[in-house]
């Protein structure tokens, strides 16, 4: 709860690397140890992660959310 009700702060570096992250990137780290519904939730949670992010971006800026 409250990372949705605060300014969310974190690296450039993880913003970037939470917007590249895709199907084939989880399936090849955990493709092992979860199913294909599972992987599909983690993605659909990074979906969520994102849109909060750029929520805060737009509405404090970047340079109040990301940090280098």
């Amino acid at each position: 709860e409250d990372f949705t009700r605060r300014p969310a702060r974190l690296a450039r570096g993880v913003y970037a690397n939470l917007q590249d992250l895709d199907e084939a990137t989880v399936t090849d780290l955990l493709g092992g140890l979860i199913d294909r519904a599972q992987i599909r939730a983690v993605l659909a949670r990074r979906d969520l992660i994102l849109q909060k992010i750029s929520k805060d971006i737009e509405t404090h800026g970047p340079d109040t959310i990301l940090s280098d």
